[in-house]
C-alpha cells in the first residue's frame, strides 16, 4: 500500500474494518460506552489525543467510536521491516522518528508531516497518543510535547490555515487485561490550535508547553485519573467496588464520569475528614494484603457477597450446566491458543491486543478442524447445523463470561471463609469498617 496511499479509500480496508468491528463488539459485549460525542467537531482538521492503557485495543476504542475515518502515528522503529511496515500503512498507521533513531532518520519526518498535511486536509482524523507509552494505572503520565510539535509543525508548513483543533479522550476499562469488561470512552471539548499561533511564532518551546499542559490539564477532566500514587492500590479498591453510575445521566452511564465523581467525594471527605481518611486507606490497605490472592474483580466482590448470591447463583449455575459444558468444550482449543501467550508477556498491557487478534485469527481455523474432526467421526454430519450451534454457543458463552467470573469469585470468597477462619473474619470486620466510611463520603 505505502505511505501515500494511507489516506486513500480501500475496499478491502472497509472490508477489514466492517469485520474487525463485529469482532471488537463482541470481545466488549457491547459493553462500550461513549460519552460527550457531540464535542468532536463535524468539519474540519482533528487531532484526536487519548490516553493510552491498553496497546493495540486504545487504538481500537477510537477507531470504532469516531465518525471519520481516522490515521495513527506510532513510533518508527515497528516499520523497519518492509513486510511489516507495508501492514502498517494499510491499516493507516505512519512513522514517527524520534532523535533517538537516529538524525539522518529523523530527517524522514518531513515526508510523515507533508502526509499528515493531506490527512487533515480531507477531514480525517489523526490519532496521536501524547503520554509516549502506556501506563497500567488509571492516572496520566508526563505527557511528551511530540503531539503538539507535530501538529503545530504541520500548521507551520501549511501556512498556519489548516486550523486544527486537539480533542483530548479519556478511555477506561473495567479490566484491560480481559475480554467482557465494559470499555468507556469519554471526548473532551476541543483545543483549539490557532489560540497558540502568536506565541508559537515568537517562542515556539513556551508555545509547546503551554499546549502540552492544557491537555494533560483536559485529560485529567475526561479520564478516571488518580492523583494519589501512594495511596493508588487503596484507592483503585475503593473506586472499583463503590463507584456508581447515574443512570438518569441525559448523556448516557458511562463508568469514567462515576469515577470521577467518586474520586472529587473521596477528596472531599480527605479535606474535611482527614483522620477517617486515613483510617479508610489504611483499612483498605490491610484488606488488599490480607487478599492478595485474589484479582481485582474478585476482591470487589467481597463487598458485595452474601451467601444467598452464592446459593442463587449456584441455582443458576446446575440450570446451565448442561448449556455450559457442550459450549465451553467447542470453544477449548481457541480459549487455549488465545490465552497461551499472555505467560511469556511480561508487560500485561499487551495481553488483550493478543488475545484479541490471536482470538480473531484462530477462531476460523478451530471452526474448519472441528468441523473436519466431526464430519469424518459422524456418518449425518451437518455443517449448517454445526456452524449454528458453534455460532449460538459462542455467542451464549460470551454473554455469560462475567457472570461465570462472578460465581466462581463468589464461591473462591466462600472457601476462603470456610477454610481461613481468622483472616476471613479479619477481612469481613475490614469490609464493614471501610463500608462505614463509604456512607459518609
Amino acid at each position: 500500500m505505502g505511505i501515500n496511499k494511507v489516506d486513500q479509500k480501500s475496499f478491502r480496508y472497509k472490508l477489514l474494518w466492517n469485520t474487525i468491528n463485529i469482532w471488537h463488539e463482541l470481545y466488549y459485549k457491547y459493553k462500550i460506552e461513549i460519552t460527550n460525542q457531540d464535542r468532536v467537531p463535524e468539519k474540519g482538521a482533528i487531532v484526536f489525543t487519548p490516553n493510552h492503557q491498553n496497546a493495540l485495543m486504545d487504538a481500537l476504542a477510537l477507531l470504532f467510536s469516531v465518525k471519520r475515518t481516522v490515521v495513527f502515528l506510532a513510533r518508527a522503529d515497528i516499520f523497519k521491516k518492509k513486510f511489516f511496515a507495508e501492514i502498517l500503512y494499510f491499516l493507516r498507521i505512519l512513522p514517527v522518528y524520534r532523535p533517538r533513531d537516529g538524525q539522518g532518520e529523523v530527517k524522514k519526518n518531513l515526508q510523515t508531516f507533508k502526509k499528515t498535511c493531506e490527512v487533515l486536509q480531507k477531514n480525517l482524523g489523526l490519532v496521536i497518543f501524547p503520554e509516549g507509552t502506556h501506563t497500567d494505572k488509571q492516572s496520566l503520565l508526563q505527557l511528551k510535547k511530540g503531539f503538539a510539535k507535530i501538529a503545530m509543525q504541520t500548521e507551520e508548513s501549511n501556512d498556519f490555515k489548516l486550523g486544527i483543533q486537539l480533542v483530548p479522550v479519556g478511555i477506561s476499562y473495567t479490566n484491560y487485561t480481559q475480554c467482557q469488561s465494559t470499555l468507556s470512552i469519554n471526548f473532551g471539548h476541543p483545543i483549539d490550535l490557532a489560540d497558540y499561533y502568536e506565541d508559537y511564532k515568537k517562542q515556539p518551546a513556551i508555545a509547546l508547553n503551554q499546549i502540552r499542559d492544557k491537555m494533560s490539564a483536559s485529560l485529567k477532566e475526561n479520564m478516571i485519573h488518580i492523583e494519589d500514587d501512594e495511596n493508588y492500590d487503596a484507592t483503585d479498591f475503593l473506586m472499583t467496588s463503590f463507584a456508581k453510575k447515574d443512570r438518569s445521566n441525559k448523556k448516557g452511564e458511562s463508568r469514567i464520569i462515576a469515577g470521577q465523581v467518586f474520586l472529587k467525594k473521596l477528596e472531599s471527605f480527605k479535606n474535611k475528614h482527614i483522620d477517617d481518611y486515613n483510617e479508610l486507606i489504611e483499612n483498605s490497605n490491610e484488606f488488599l494484603k490480607l487478599t492478595h490472592q485474589f484479582n481485582k474483580r474478585q476482591k470487589a466482590l467481597f463487598t458485595r457477597f452474601t451467601s444467598v448470591k452464592l446459593v442463587l447463583n449456584s441455582l443458576l449455575f446446575l440450570i446451565l450446566l448442561p448449556i455450559l459444558i457442550p459450549s465451553a468444550l467447542l470453544h477449548l482449543p481457541t480459549q487455549f491458543l488465545s490465552h497461551l501467550p499472555a505467560r511469556y508477556i511480561k508487560d500485561k498491557q499487551f495481553h488483550s491486543t493478543f488475545r484479541f487478534v490471536l482470538g480473531f485469527l484462530i477462531l476460523p481455523i478451530t471452526f474448519t478442524l472441528e468441523a473436519i474432526i466431526l464430519n469424518l467421526a459422524c456418518a449425518e454430519f451437518s455443517l449448517l447445523y454445526f456452524f449454528l450451534t458453534y455460532t449460538i454457543s459462542l455467542i451464549f458463552i460470551l454473554f455469560n463470561l462475567n457472570w461465570l467470573r462472578n460465581y466462581f469469585g463468589y464461591a473462591k470468597i466462600q472457601m476462603y471463609r470456610m477454610f481461613n477462619g481468622k483472616k476471613a473474619k479479619e477481612t469481613t470486620s475490614l469490609i464493614t469498617k471501610i463500608k462505614h466510611h463509604v456512607v459518609q463520603l
